[in-house]
């Protein structure tokens, strides 16, 4: 006689296959952390993952933040401006992203330490950061299971999208009601992307896969020459994880990047530049004589935690890790064109984290200094280059 009797609960055909599936992601994503897998996608991640990189050097100075300090901070003019005060030798890097997102930032730190010795100092770039009600689009490929928890138990994002923050504040909750299932959607928002942050394994492990059947295909079909054969173009497009938008830019190439050590600098012959020529000088027509004195304030309110907690939790996340690896860090506002000055309670908020560096106004009232209103061009960014790099050059107060 058969035996009829049902199978263990562990070992019935359906649980085996759901358990194997789970293993295999789990696979996938200990692999493509491993890999770095994640950031192969947007030319910037990928420049952090190329600069983290055993073969590179580690790096005495690092430089974190949004666009404004990709552009505004250039290692070589650092580097030979704090050998000339000092006359040390150090070697700095730009791993800052494009956009805003202290969250990213944090983890790319984090990221660096777990491959390379920590850094003398880390120049954070603060104020243009600090208006994250929502994630930034990169956020998720950033995050680690470690910080997934996080995000789990602090649900630190106000919304999901921008599109959504701005909808909440051009529609404010009005009354308790309201306020409850907006509080449920803020933790289904951040639900959502711990959940992005822990499973882009297999998506970052086929995107990966795909990327390098398609330089192979390439190299295959039209990478003779130069002293190679095709087999040879298909095997090296075979090593390669990245998309070739990724390796070749209209505004700033990758292997340019690499060159630079992290330093974004826009084509000036491209139409990105042009365009932003162009609303600097309507910028500056439009200013009447009061405003080009002053500098306009952020409006901020830290008792809005839906607006700034994030701003908040890795703010002290940050003191942390560098206060624990002997970092010294100098927190940075990268200068707009008269334009998101910091308030006095920022200002007061980030003296009592630590060291705080503003520019003075010669620089961000100096039209000559940008290339648009938000970001230097190269002789603005080498004006503050050196002057951080004097900053270095002076010890702490204490």
């Amino acid at each position: 006689m058969s035996d009829t009797r049902p199978k263990p609960f562990l070992l019935q055909k359906t649980v085996l296959a759901g358990l194997c599936y789970v293993a295999l992601c789990l696979g996938l994503l200990a692999h493509s952390r491993h890999e770095r897998l994640s950031l192969v996608q947007p030319t910037r991640s990928a420049l952090v993952r190329e600069m983290l990189c055993p073969e590179q050097p580690p790096a005495d100075v690092l430089f974190l933040g949004s666009s404004r300090t990709a552009r505004g901070a250039i290692p070589e003019v650092f580097e030979q401006r704090y050998e000339e005060l000092t006359g040390e030798r150090v070697r700095a890097l730009n791993l800052a992203t494009l956009g805003r997102s202290k969250h990213i930032n944090y983890l790319t730190l984090v990221e660096y330490l777990s491959a390379f010795p920590p850094p003398k100092a880390v120049f954070l770039e603060v104020g243009q950061l600090d208006r994250t009600e929502h994630a930034h689009d990169l956020t998720a490929r950033f995050m680690s299971p470690a910080d997934v928890l996080r995000v789990l138990w602090r649900a630190p994002y106000r919304a999901r999208t921008r599109e959504r923050s701005q909808e909440l504040t051009a529609n404010p909750p009005g009354n308790a009601f309201d306020s409850f299932f907006l509080y449920l959607e803020r933790c289904f928002a951040n639900v959502d992307l711990a959940m992005e942050g822990l499973g882009r394994g297999p998506e970052d492990e086929a995107f990966a896969l795909y990327c390098r059947a398609r330089n192979a295909w390439a190299g295959l079909l039209g990478g003779a020459g130069a002293g190679r054969s095709r087999f040879e173009a298909a095997f090296e497009g075979l090593q390669s994880p990245y998309a070739s938008e990724v390796i070749e830019s209209s505004d700033a190439d990758l292997s340019q990047q690499i060159r630079d050590r992290g330093w974004y600098q826009v084509k000036t012959t491209g139409n990105y530049y042009q365009k932003g020529k162009a609303h600097l000088d309507e910028w500056d027509r439009t200013l009447n004589g009061d405003s080009a004195f002053r500098r306009t304030k952020m409006p901020v309110d830290y008792t809005l935690p839906g607006r700034y907690l994030a701003t908040i939790l890795y703010t002290k996340a940050f003191v942390d890790l560098c206060q624990r690896h002997g970092i010294r860090l100098i927190q940075v506002e990268i200068p707009g064109f008269l334009d998101d000055a910091m308030s006095n309670s920022q200002i007061a908020y980030y003296r009592r984290k630590g060291e705080l560096y503003q520019p003075p106004d010669r620089v961000v009232l100096a039209k000559e200094n940008f290339a648009d209103v938000n970001h230097l061009d190269e002789e603005g960014a080498k004006k503050f280059t050196r002057a951080l790099a004097q900053l270095l050059a002076k010890p702490p107060r204490r």
